[in-house]
């Protein structure tokens, strides 16, 4: 039985919801970039600052629901970049203050190898999300 084809268009527009709404749980504001799932992306996750209007990419292999976490993640990361970008905060340390006053995202480092996301890369222990992306990705579904 084949899988049928994913739908990439209805997926980067429920990435654009969830960054926005993301944006609006964390710093009180809206994020108006473009996200999406990238064809051909190498990196997991890149933002990008050309023009005026952002753009967050991922990885197509981020999209399979086992790794929904491992992009939220991600995506935090990304709009904490952007949130730095945007109001001329430094690019390392007021990025590292930022990522850990909200303590969403996990302070592991992933590798994702036949769709489960591990940290290390010798001892492939099963990577974690922290509770608070939990709680965000239940908040917004709801």
């Amino acid at each position: 039985m084949s899988e049928s084809p994913i739908d990439y268009n209805r997926l980067n527009d429920n990435l654009k919801k969830k960054a926005d709404f993301y944006t609006r749980k964390i710093w009180g504001i809206s994020y108006t970039g473009e996200v999406e799932f990238s064809k051909g992306q190498r990196r997991e996750a890149e933002i990008v600052f050309w023009g005026s209007v952002p753009s967050i990419r991922f990885k197509r292999e981020l999209a399979d629901p086992k790794l929904e976490f491992c992009l939220d993640d991600l995506l935090v990361r990304m709009l904490t970049r952007w949130y730095c970008y945007k109001k001329g905060l430094n690019k390392e340390t007021d990025f590292l203050r930022e990522l850990e006053a909200h303590g969403i995202c996990s302070t592991n480092k992933f590798l994702i190898h036949n769709k489960k996301a591990y940290t290390g890369s010798i001892d492939k222990r099963l990577w974690n999300p922290t509770i608070r992306i939990i709680e965000l990705n239940i908040e917004f579904g709801s």
